[in-house]
């Protein structure tokens, strides 16, 4: 694939040298065509290293090493390939403990997880990590980040995360970062910190997709202070769409969140006994770290957590299901009248056309279309 003439152009004049101290861990899972892009996209900069950890079946395992090494021949990139077993655990389990064994292999200052999804803005990164030099006593920094998706025009809409949080203490910050409903998974980390995370994760036996993703989160808050960019985007995510080859029901059977579970679907045993461990790993993590807030944290913790996991895990309106099945079996010529009026009415999103001027969206466009259904 020819490399575009405007790459060297729109970075001709910007010092990515601090994206040495970055190791990207590219998780990835049966996606040969996804990963693909994801490293052809992000071989172009100077990361200190990137670390693909591949879950797939073993044929697919093969084609993503020849992608490796095509990419490691074609631009030079530093790039590790990390082989995983297939996951196989009913809820997800094993898929953050192979993110944290592949962060455990950073050799880098700063990690960050990308999904192979996504496409990372350079040079928010570098301003995101020139405030970590410079800060101390932040361990966490980020920005804004977009679902791209491609309907009768291309557009995206912004997903929420949390402001700055910057209280001295953690319990606090806690209560600020579940009031802001935001999330810090993506972001770059101190991999110091990061690492520290995931072990503190395995120790406290989170082993499910769902709590542990919320787990990793607020590990994050309580070890220490967060800064977000609000006003610029440091990764653009490409959404599943339709295609007349590929449908979005088999789309949707690759990706972890639609493979899973939902956690309001549990049974209730599993639920309880997950549900156990996870609040009571936050509480050892806060009393280990703040045991001057002891009497609070034990008063207040559970129903904060629970308020948390309802707004982050997104609890089911319960006439959800049944206008989808009407929506389902309506004529087409009622199917865009119905979802206007109930069902964007329930998942409301808001959409914002693509800035097509914009050499860095301009990029990852042409890259979407240009490997879209490989």
């Amino acid at each position: 694939m020819r490399e575009p003439d405007f790459v060297d152009e729109c970075y001709a004049d910007k010092d990515l040298s601090l994206l040495k101290k970055l190791t990207l861990v590219i998780p990835t899972y049966n996606r040969n065509y996804y990963l693909s892009r994801c490293l052809w996209y992000h071989a172009h900069f100077p990361f200190g290293e990137i670390i693909v950890a591949d879950s797939s079946p073993e044929e697919k395992k093969v084609v993503n090493r020849e992608t490796v090494a095509k990419v490691r021949e074609m631009f030079g990139a530093n790039v590790r390939y990390l082989a995983y077993e297939p996951e196989t655990e009913k809820y997800g389990g094993d898929i953050y403990r192979k993110w944290g064994d592949a962060v455990q292999h950073v050799e880098t200052e700063y990690s960050q997880i990308c999904t192979d999804k996504e496409f990372q803005i350079v040079t928010t990164l570098c301003k995101c990590i020139h405030y970590l030099e410079s800060h101390l006593d932040y361990t966490v920094a980020g920005g804004g980040r977009y679902h791209l998706e491609f309907r009768q025009k291309r557009s995206y809409t912004l997903t929420s995360f949390a402001g700055t949080i910057v209280d001295k203490d953690g319990w606090k910050r806690l209560q600020q970062f579940i009031s802001s409903s935001g999330f810090t998974l993506l972001s770059i980390h101190r991999s110091k910190k990061h690492k520290e995370i995931y072990l503190n994760m395995i120790c406290n036996n989170q082993d499910d997709l769902r709590f542990g993703e919320v787990y990793l989160d607020l590990l994050d808050v309580i070890f220490g202070k967060i800064y977000n960019i609000l006003d610029l985007a440091i990764t653009y995510r490409d959404q599943l769409t339709f295609n007349q080859t590929n449908s979005f029901s088999q789309k949707n059977q690759e990706s972890s969140s639609f493979r899973y579970q939902v956690i309001w679907a549990y049974p209730n045993s599993e639920f309880d006994s997950k549900w156990t461990d996870f609040k009571n790993g936050i509480r050892e993590s806060l009393f280990q770290e703040f045991p001057d807030d002891l009497c609070d944290i034990e008063h207040n913790l559970e129903p904060l957590l629970q308020h948390w996991l309802n707004i982050r895990l997104t609890r089911p309106n319960p006439i959800r299901k049944p206008l989808r099945i009407i929506y389902q079996i309506c004529p087409d010529s009622l199917k865009l009248f119905f979802q206007k009026v109930f069902i964007q009415r329930l998942n409301p999103k808001k959409y914002f056309p693509i800035d097509e001027n914009n050499p860095e969206v301009k990029l990852i466009c042409q890259i979407i279309e240009t490997f879209q259904w490989v």
